[in-house]
């Protein structure tokens, strides 16, 4: 359902920026996003991804926005059913593909909070995480698939091709993994464009609907 918000708080987060909406969002989970479109200033419509959870339900802004406090947004979502509730697993392995989202952050958080031990591989450090998240760096990713069993990634869709014998690897280490892929999207789900679409084993899978976290084993790449 499509409903009218307006952004009321814009807040800093190590090198992103985050929006707060006045809508209610009972409950949304990590890897999730709501589609969104300010009709006064973009051209396109727009995902916004769930980062942070403090006083309120935070989203990182897409740096290609110009939104402001107070500006008029319509809204959809959550979409997708983002990360599974995993609790069988103690070592997290959380791999950015490329730079930082922010989407693997409300994880990390929640699995920092129930004991978890977690990992996070990214070429950049300007990070907000707990203190007790350990920064891993590429050249790193062999010791910690001996150690990890759950991984999650993040990665914009036209770089799996370059990324893709790591993901090769990281598939033949049979450890369970989860990734978040970030496509453009261009409608709410009503049409058939295909712009949004991952090709699956079982076919082409559109994310305006389905959202866009995979089990990497699914995948064709």
């Amino acid at each position: 359902m499509k409903q009218k918000t307006e952004i009321s708080i814009i807040r800093k987060f190590g090198d992103l920026q985050l929006i707060s909406l006045k809508i209610q969002i009972p409950s949304i989970k990590p890897g999730q996003f709501l589609i969104v479109y300010n009709p006064e200033k973009d051209d396109q419509l727009i995902p916004i991804y769930f980062t942070l959870q403090l006083d309120d339900i935070y989203f990182t802004k897409p740096k290609i926005t110009n939104w402001e406090v107070g500006d008029q947004l319509i809204v959809k979502g959550p979409i997708g059913t983002g990360f599974s509730n995993h609790y069988n697993f103690q070592n997290l392995l959380c791999i950015s593909l490329d730079q930082s989202h922010g989407s693997l952050n409300p994880l990390i958080d929640h699995c920092v909070r129930i004991g978890k031990n977690v990992a996070y591989m990214v070429d950049e450090i300007n990070l907000t995480l707990p203190n007790s998240v350990e920064i891993v760096f590429p050249d790193m990713l062999d010791e910690h698939l001996l150690w990890a069993d759950y991984v999650v990634i993040e990665i914009e869709r036209d770089n799996m091709e370059k990324n893709r014998e790591t993901l090769k690897k990281i598939l033949n280490s049979d450890i369970q993994t989860e990734i978040l892929i970030y496509c453009p999207i261009l409608c709410s789900g009503d049409s058939q464009c295909m712009v949004c679409s991952v090709k699956t084993k079982k076919g082409w899978i559109r994310t305006c609907q389905h959202g866009t976290v995979f089990n990497l084993n699914e995948l064709e790449f």
